[in-house]
């Protein structure tokens, strides 16, 4: 049975020695939840989804942003691996190489700008088969007490050591912030298993935050 943001705070202020919430409010939870999460997923690719969809002839970009993406890991086209190129690699390419689009054929290039994916060359007739994204997906954020937690339960310890940290620090209490938040990133360390690690056989491995996209 999944958790509540209701079950993290309750353990949260027992520890913190707030259990009438005078000092941390519904809110403050909430939003360190949230924050949480963030960080356990991009060290942990435990919301793992694919996403695929159809090439068009002569259109080189996608709009994804219906997709919730915190990571893109990696994308094919036609089955075939893409490289990724950060938006401004991928100007300098194109200004050299191909400065008027004119290429078309399989795509050998990806980036990533805002909500947007493009591809070099453009893809045309003779590119069968699927665009097909394989990311990490966002969290649901989680609005009230009542929500459930959107990760697994065996991440559940490491959520009260983050948000009791955070709470610490909003204390100003350094040292058991300190000592919280080490907790938190010594227990994903040791979390952290074979499954975390780039497969080889998943055509490389591709981290793309969306700060990462401006």
């Amino acid at each position: 049975m999944a958790f509540t943001v209701n079950s993290l705070g309750t353990h949260v202020r027992r520890a913190f020695g707030d259990e009438a919430s005078i000092q941390i409010s519904d809110d403050d939870i909430i939003r360190w939840t949230n924050a949480g999460m963030r960080e356990i997923l991009i060290s942990h690719k435990v919301l793992k989804q694919k996403a695929n969809t159809s090439i068009i002839p002569g259109q080189y970009e996608y709009d994804i942003s219906g997709l919730g993406i915190l990571q893109i890991q990696t994308i094919r086209v036609g089955n075939h691996p893409v490289e990724f190129r950060s938006f401004q690699e991928f100007e300098d390419y194109i200004q050299e190489h191909d400065p008027h689009r004119n290429a078309k054929g399989q795509p050998r290039i990806w980036y990533k700008w805002g909500d947007t994916i493009g591809f070099w060359p453009t893809p045309d007739a003779s590119v069968s088969g699927n665009i097909d994204i394989y990311y990490i997906a966002r969290p649901t954020e989680v609005q009230g007490m009542t929500d459930e937690i959107g990760l697994p339960d065996e991440y559940f310890n490491r959520l009260v050591e983050y948000v009791l940290g955070q709470a610490y620090e909003l204390d100003e209490d350094n040292e058991n912030s300190g000592f919280k938040l080490g907790q938190f990133r010594q227990g994903l360390d040791i979390m952290a298993g074979d499954t975390d690690r780039p497969q080889n056989n998943l055509y490389g491995f591709i981290t793309v935050l969306e700060e990462d996209s401006y």
